[in-house]
């Protein structure tokens, strides 16, 4: 149980050993930094209080920026600045509990040697110029465990960077793009460069809101295509089907069916006109404790579904599969290679052998559940002092919370470190009510620039998503004033951290 648990590995007629934890001796931040929001590449000696927006110098966010570092942003200071920081006494070496990082569990990994051993052993297309993006075996055994059918596949250098090379291929500038509300804050990062507008729907236990979704595409935009009547083009969705990064939460067969119907009415007010590219981001993918879904079951024709393997097989080799129709999948492919032209071979293979082997699915299943005890022990200790969680799967958890100073305050006293929630936040979005109706116009008519609507300018809208509201599970999930912990690391679930986690939340 301690080896599963990561806490000791056994090295033979060497002995048990009991592994290095990740905790990173630091001394107390001040209170003012215990939430962070660092981009994943700041270096050591980073400061507490860092950003997961995008540098003004990188023109796309880089792949170091999604795949969280669990070392950055941590500092050793001086014995002066030591003995008090923000009013609150320090105390010398003591760790830092980091639960701000959505990274996987080293010891959970599975060791990719064995395989290493093998790469080379099929020599088709290597060092070739005009093979396939992607390898005939490995495409065939993603296939096998794909949620529907896709026209063609490909291979991207992770998930970032298959959102990354979507955006460019779709989205112009002042494009208008729905994202869900909390989301990753990459995303809000690339869209941001790109010069596009981001608009934040709602989310609850099931999914995004259908009824704000069709609020947001008939107040802002119009379909792929030219605009008009002073509206934008809204030209992409962005979602994450499964262990959506902050809440945790997965898209339900029955929230998808909804949201394909809202795509179906506004596709047909606007006069045949095609619905946004659909981008779905799985970026757990095989860690995730529940079934991957899609709307390409729904819409296969305009879904392009990403799913990662850095967290189920490990982040250095770069890989998620991308699936889609094919001209999506062409136009993202002569994207790419602009750039790095394709995806080395030799670590498909060596994916390809992963996927394949009986060794690595058993290792992979165990972390799988070992991932899910970590997050629901959790989700127990908050309820055990007082505080309701969302039910989830994956690395995350979103927790509101009533006062963000205090909060700040309690964790520094007891060194544990968070990501503030406000990063995770669209700039512009629609707020939600209960039974799922439209609660409030918000500012974004105006800024984004919109047709500017009198009272009764939704009714019709509404009408039509009455019957959609009668899905909703139930109330929306909270967008302000909440905080993202990770649960992945061992150190992370304790009965000390939830009570701190609780006492924070509720101060």
């Amino acid at each position: 149980m301690l080896a599963r648990s990561g806490v000791v590995r056994s090295r033979g007629r060497a002995g048990t050993f009991v592994l290095p934890q990740a905790l990173s001796e630091v001394t107390a931040p001040p209170a003012s930094a215990i939430f962070t929001n660092s981009t994943a590449n700041s270096p050591i000696g980073a400061t507490w209080m860092t950003t997961h927006s995008s540098t003004a110098d990188s023109a796309v966010p880089s792949q170091a920026q999604r795949t969280d570092n669990p070392t950055a942003g941590v500092r050793e200071t001086s014995s002066r600045s030591r003995s008090r920081a923000d009013g609150i006494p320090a105390a010398a070496h003591i760790p830092v509990i980091d639960l701000s990082r959505g990274t996987p569990d080293n010891t959970l990994l599975p060791t990719i040697r064995p395989y290493l051993a093998r790469l080379g052993n099929r020599r088709a297309f290597v060092n070739s110029y005009t093979g396939p993006t992607i390898l005939p075996m490995l495409e065939e055994e993603l296939r096998a465990d794909w949620p529907y059918d896709p026209q063609a596949m490909t291979m991207v250098s992770g998930a970032g960077d298959g959102l990354a090379l979507a955006i460019a291929a779709f989205v112009r500038h002042g494009d208008v793009v729905v994202v869900e509300s909390p989301t990753y804050p990459f995303i809000l990062d690339v869209l941001r460069e790109r010069g596009a507008i981001a608009v934040g729907v709602p989310v609850d236990e099931e999914g995004m809101d259908p009824q704000c979704l069709l609020d947001v595409l008939e107040r802002f935009g119009t379909p792929g295509g030219a605009s008009h009547d002073s509206r934008r083009r809204v030209s992409m969705m962005i979602l994450q089907p499964r262990a959506q990064n902050p809440t945790g939460i997965s898209y339900t067969p029955q929230r998808l069916s909804a949201i394909a119907r809202v795509l179906r009415i506004w596709e047909q007010e606007a006069a045949g006109r095609d619905i946004p590219l659909v981008v779905e981001d799985d970026s757990a993918g095989m860690v995730a404790d529940v079934f991957a879904v899609s709307l390409g079951s729904l819409i296969p024709d305009r879904v392009v579904h990403i799913r990662s393997f850095s967290k189920s097989h490990g982040p250095d080799l770069r890989l998620a599969a991308l699936s889609g129709p094919r001209d999506a999948v062409d136009a993202i492919v002569e994207r790419r290679r602009l750039g790095a032209g394709w995806v080395s071979r030799f670590l498909q293979e060596l994916l390809c052998e992963m996927l394949a082997d009986r060794q690595a699915y058993a290792t992979i299943t165990s972390a799988r559940h070992t991932y899910a005890l970590r997050r629901k022990t959790m989700a127990v200790l908050l309820e055990r002092f007082g505080l309701e969680t969302i039910p989830g799967s994956g690395f995350n958890m979103w927790l509101p919370v009533r006062d963000p100073a205090a909060a700040r305050r309690i964790l520094a006293q007891e060194h544990i470190r968070v990501a503030d929630g406000d990063r995770f936040l669209p700039e512009f979005r629609v707020s939600g009510s209960g039974d799922g109706r439209h609660a409030g116009r918000d500012d974004t008519e105006r800024i984004i620039g919109g047709a500017m609507l009198d009272d009764g300018g939704m009714a019709d809208g509404a009408g039509k998503g009455e019957a959609l509201s009668k899905s909703l599970a139930g109330a929306v999930i909270a967008q302000d004033c909440a905080m993202r912990v990770t649960v992945s690391q061992p150190d992370a679930v304790s009965e000390r951290v939830a009570q701190s986690l609780a006492r924070a939340a509720t101060a």
